[in-house]
């Protein structure tokens, strides 16, 4: 059953007019960002091996420096917070953090491993990042145990979504983590894996991602709370890979308070494009080119349920 808090639902929906408006904008050209990325930290419980940021060490700012951070990243139209790391819950000021964000008028995510008890913390979504079951999953995230995430993911009381990050080494268990994580999870989110610099490659090749897109397409029919677009899950078995066109929506801060405004993959090297299938990104550049249910996933990712009937067509085959 999906896992809302009356109060939190309706904080969160009070945003929905604030997003067509800013939609509206976008449209006539502005390129003001909405969300704003922020590395709090770079220190992690674990050692993924995909992941270059826990290797890296940057100087962190203080409570009051973060505050007055946030206070400009508002300044410049970011109105989603999105609290990230390394790992974000090791900070012992991030629900001092989370509140600030909220009391000057923005949505905020926090975007973990699953690995700390995060449900003491009290954001608007939870991002919680999976990359497969059992010890796939723990090859993957070094220091991690699966056990400890389907807990900690049991124990929330705020809503939360489930981020898949397909790769080669776990793309023969899409069926099994989409079953487990749609049943846990208030909504589930795929990624497929970018190959960092610094980092190992699990990425996966034209092919791979082919397939993995033909399944995903299938089980979306089924599992309703997939927030990706049957439109993203086309544009991955499509050759033709673009620019998505669309990296000035978030700016991007470092844990010493660098703000750039640029997508996730260009903050320390120059982004590959011919190998990022970022959904976020993606969608947003397939609902400015008006396909609605990228939309519907810009909402769902924030944490909103707008009820209009055009976003939301069908009725879940399976209980959640």
């Amino acid at each position: 059953m999906f896992k809302f808090k009356n109060l939190t639902n309706f904080r969160v929906s009070r945003f929905i007019p604030y997003y067509a408006y800013r939609f509206l904008l976008w449209k006539l050209g502005d390129q003001k960002p909405i969300s704003a990325v922020i590395k709090i930290t770079n220190k992690c419980n674990l050692k993924c091996i995909q992941c270059p940021w826990w290797k890296e060490r940057e100087d962190e700012l203080t409570t009051k420096q973060w505050k007055k951070k946030l206070d400009i990243i508002r300044s410049k139209g970011a109105i989603m917070a999105i609290f990230e790391g390394g790992e974000p819950t090791l900070r012992n000021d991030l629900q001092e953090l989370i509140d600030y964000a909220k009391e000057i008028g923005m949505l905020t995510t926090i975007i973990t491993n699953g690995q700390n008890k995060f449900w003491k913390f009290n954001p608007d979504i939870f991002w919680v990042s999976v990359d497969g079951l059992n010890e796939v999953y723990e090859n993957i995230r070094v220091g991690a145990s699966f056990q400890t995430l389907i807990n900690n993911l049991k124990s929330s009381l705020v809503p939360f979504m489930t981020v898949i990050t397909i790769s080669k080494k776990n793309i023969h268990q899409i069926q099994e983590m989409v079953h487990l994580m749609s049943h846990l999870s208030s909504f589930v989110g795929f990624n497929f894996s970018y190959p960092y610099e610094n980092a190992e490659d699990l990425s996966l090749s034209l092919e791979q991602k082919k397939y993995a897109a033909a399944e995903l397409l299938k089980l979306k029919k089924e599992y309703i709370n997939i927030v990706n677009s049957e439109h993203y899950f086309r544009s991955i078995q499509s050759e033709d890979r673009k620019h998505c066109g669309c990296d000035w929506m978030t700016l991007m801060v470092s844990p010493s308070g660098i703000i750039k405004q640029c997508c996730t993959f260009a903050v320390n090297s120059k982004q590959n494009c011919s190998k990022c299938e970022c959904a976020v990104y993606r969608e947003f550049s397939h609902a400015l080119n008006g396909y609605i249910e990228g939309y519907r996933f810009l909402f769902m990712v924030a944490g909103m349920t707008p009820g209009l009937f055009f976003l939301n067509k069908k009725k879940n085959k399976n209980k959640i």
